[in-house]
């Protein structure tokens, strides 16, 4: 996989005080999913995921997430099927995302992952419909 867009957006709790929102647009390679066996198509992907990040003394940058957290810690969304690489696609998507990232960051905040959903469904539509015009 690889990454157009990563976006962190502070989330703090009392007890994870340096949780953030990060939100990814990348490029997935599709095939078998190691966590559940299913089969994931190639093509764009937006993931919504629960990280803490920290800056250290040295300077670095810390980042820790947790594995096999279910939706309450991250959540993809397939978006856009792609034969292969398409850059020109995938900035039109990480613009979409730009352009929504208030509304993504409030329902992935909520993790209200059907409106998520209904929001990127906008860019699926808006796409297509630019595909038979």
């Amino acid at each position: 996989m690889s990454d157009y867009l990563t976006h962190d957006h502070p989330a703090p709790t009392e007890e994870k005080p340096l949780q953030h929102l990060s939100i990814q647009v990348r490029h997935s390679e599709g095939g078998y999913s190691f966590y559940d066996g299913k089969g994931r198509k190639r093509g764009l992907v937006v993931g919504f995921q629960m990280v803490d990040i920290e800056v250290l003394p040295s300077g670095w940058t810390s980042r820790s997430f947790m594995l096999l957290g279910g939706s309450e810690h991250a959540m993809s969304f397939h978006v856009s099927t792609l034969a292969r690489r398409n850059p020109k696609t995938a900035a039109k998507l990480v613009d979409f995302v730009n352009t929504n990232l208030d509304r993504l960051i409030h329902f992935g905040m909520l993790k209200d992952w059907p409106m998520v959903d209904a929001v990127l469904t906008e860019f699926a539509a808006h796409d297509r419909a630019k595909i038979a015009a």
